[in-house]
């Protein structure tokens, strides 16, 4: 009987044709299985990801810390491997690991090891961004990613906290080009801004003013991001301006939140002072905008009838079950879709249920006529 522990490497992917074989071929020989876990790929993806006779599940993406602890529970074995499509074992890294397994060396929970990143051709020892340890191999019973978005990581439960550390790197294939990083961080921006929303942090105008200022400091040179030549110079530099962005993005959504508040209240005062609606006095274009629903039919059926309606225009539905981001994302979703003067929106039944998507909730008040209403139309 073969008492060997096996492991499971664990991916999760997006449209990473240029990496994933990279990947896979550092792990085939060291692993027992391949799990991937894709959110919709349309490039060559899949295709290569079967040379490599992994397991492939597909899952829409809803957060790097959700979609990592979904696929963990899909890989076989307990003892886990956990890589980015961009990242791959170094020889030593495998020896590690495969000396691990054939000796039955694992008296530990999980295992650390070093992140080396190649940063536009450079292999980056300074910045802060090595030698960037992970804890990437663990025993998935032990623990569960956590963290905040996009900012994952991995960590154990309390009194399963036996670590240890094995020699090797990590290679990490981050940005090909400069673009590729301002890219990654208008994306990871938009994540982690709406992530303090829905946490509700506190934050002030000194973060987007002095930790932009400490960031750079921290990288160029408390942590010599210097010896690092251009590559340092630009990851520090651009490093700074991320954390710049995030709070700026952070800040613009708690002003449109306040805006919206202020929208309603006055709406609501208007109403009661008028005893008609606000919509039924005005001449603006009102766009309505509801929560999404897992109910096609009723989707449609309410966008119908508000879109008959004269001075209501339909807009669309948005996907967020935070009140805060919802609220954020109704005027972003409105403004970018369509021309709209006057945005109109109450619901306290989403107040009350904050994060019910499993029917349209959202109220929609027009002449004396709200939700309810609407909803004994459709039936």
């Amino acid at each position: 009987m073969d008492d060997t522990i096996k492991i499971s490497a664990v991916i999760i992917t997006f449209n990473e044709e240029k990496n994933i074989e990279r990947c896979l071929s550092s792990l085939k020989d060291i692993v027992d299985e391949i799990v991937i876990l894709d959110s919709g790929s349309t490039d060559k993806t899949k295709e290569l990801c079967e040379k490599y006779n992994v397991k492939f599940y597909t899952h829409t993406f809803d957060g790097h810390i959700q979609q990592k602890n979904r696929a963990k529970d899909l890989a076989t074995h307990d003892w886990v491997l956990s890589l980015d499509a961009d990242e791959a074992l170094d020889t030593i890294l495998q020896k590690s690991i495969l000396s691990l397994k054939e000796n039955n060396g694992f008296t530990k929970d999980g295992y650390y090891m070093n992140r080396l990143t190649n940063y536009c051709g450079h292999w980056v020892k300074h910045c802060n961004w090595y030698p960037d340890k992970k804890l990437r191999l663990w025993n998935r019973t032990k623990g569960q990613w956590m963290g905040t978005n996009p900012h994952d990581k991995f960590e154990m439960f309390e009194g399963d906290k036996t670590t240890g550390y094995l020699k090797g790197d990590i290679l990490h294939y981050s940005y090909y080009t400069l673009d590729d990083h301002y890219k990654q961080v208008e994306y990871f921006t938009n994540i982690a801004a709406k992530a303090y929303i829905e946490q509700e942090k506190t934050i002030g105008i000194w973060n987007l003013i002095l930790n932009p200022i400490a960031k750079f400091i921290d990288h160029y040179l408390l942590h010599l991001g210097f010896l690092d030549g251009t590559a340092g110079w630009n990851i520090s530099k651009i490093s700074a301006y991320a954390t710049y962005l995030k709070y700026k993005k952070i800040i613009d959504m708690r002003k449109k939140n306040t805006i919206l508040k202020v929208s309603v209240y006055f709406a609501i005062l208007m109403f009661i002072l008028s005893g008609k609606p606000l919509l039924a006095q005005s001449n603006y274009k009102f766009a309505v905008v509801g929560l999404q629903s897992n109910k096609e039919t009723i989707v449609s059926n309410t966008a119908s009838i508000i879109s008959s309606k004269p001075g209501l225009k339909y807009v669309g539905f948005c996907t967020n079950h935070s009140l805060q981001v919802f609220k954020y994302d109704i005027t972003m979703y409105a403004d970018e879709k369509t021309a709209v003067e006057a945005i109109f929106s109450l619901d306290p039944n989403f107040i009350k249920k904050e994060g019910s998507a499993q029917d349209i909730i959202y109220y929609c008040e027009f002449n004396g006529q709200n939700y309810d209403n609407i909803k004994k139309e459709m039936q």
